[in-house]
C-alpha cells in the first residue's frame, strides 16, 4: 500500500512537458493518480484509527487496561439521574 501510495504521489507531481499528443492522456493519468492518492490515504486512516479501537478493545478484555476511564466514571456519576435502566 505504501508503495503505490509513494509510485500516486510521484506521478501526480512529476513536471515534465511531453509531447502534445500525449499530454491529455497524461494530463488525465495525473489526475486520476492525484484522486487515487488522497482516495488510498484516507482508506489508510481509517484502517489505523480501526485497528486503534480494536487494540484498545483487546486491551481491555485482556485486563491490560479498565473498561471506563476515570473522566468517564465521573461523567457517569454527574449523569446518574438520566440514566434509566
Amino acid at each position: 500500500m505504501l508503495t503505490l501510495l509513494g509510485a500516486t504521489r510521484a506521478l501526480s507531481r512529476a513536471d515534465f512537458r511531453p509531447p502534445s499528443k500525449w499530454a491529455s492522456m497524461i494530463e488525465s493519468v495525473r489526475a486520476s493518480s492525484d484522486i487515487l492518492y488522497f482516495k488510498l490515504t484516507s482508506i489508510d486512516e481509517e484502517v489505523g484509527d480501526e485497528f486503534i479501537e480494536k487494540e484498545e478493545i483487546l486491551e481491555k478484555r485482556l485486563g491490560k487496561e479498565k473498561f471506563y476511564s476515570v473522566e468517564e466514571l465521573q461523567d457517569l456519576k454527574d449523569n446518574r439521574e438520566n440514566i434509566k435502566v
